[in-house]
């Protein structure tokens, strides 16, 4: 008498697991769209993030190049440039709209500056802002380094002035 109880409760059972089945696959169905929508809002988020142009900071950079081997007139190019840079544009450089830096080009990290500014030999270069990012090489330097030393420090205000007034 045991097998017609079994064979009545499996049936029953029977019964229970599709309806079961069926709500499981639908709360796996109903959790993947729910996974679904929570990725594409979160990637459309980054995307956005992504696409949205990086402000550049709008920063003027005197740069002054050198390479490994360096004479006295590349050192007192240096020493001029920087000089002429803290004096004429102090506020510039506090405000951070404007920075100097000295840059060995034969550094393996520098190297890229040598194609970026087409440099021969070492140069004082103004990088300007905005989309075009200009920027201009003073190559006069090595010429006006001895012989018109305020005629040097005119050329370099001369050119990062406007530099620094297209930055506005």
């Amino acid at each position: 008498m045991s097998t017609p109880e079994t064979s009545e409760t499996v049936p029953a059972r029977r019964g229970l697991a599709k309806p079961l089945i069926g709500i499981v696959l639908v709360a796996v169905a109903i959790g993947a769209v729910a996974i679904g929508v929570v990725r594409e809002n979160s990637k459309s988020v980054t995307d956005e993030v992504v696409s949205a142009p990086a402000e550049q900071p709008q920063v003027v950079t005197v740069y002054y190049f050198h390479g490994d081997t360096r004479c006295e007139t590349c050192r007192a190019i240096e020493v001029a440039t920087e000089r002429v840079v803290r004096t004429w544009f102090a506020e510039e450089l506090a405000s951070g709209t404007l920075r100097y830096e000295a840059v060995n080009y034969d550094a393996p990290a520098d190297r890229h500056f040598q194609d970026d500014y087409e440099l021969a030999f070492g140069s004082v270069v103004v990088q300007g802002v905005g989309e075009a990012r200009p920027w201009e090489n003073l190559a006069d330097v090595w010429s006006l380094i001895h012989d018109d030393r305020a005629e040097f420090e005119a050329y370099l205000v001369e050119h990062i002035t406007p530099m620094l007034a297209a930055n506005g």
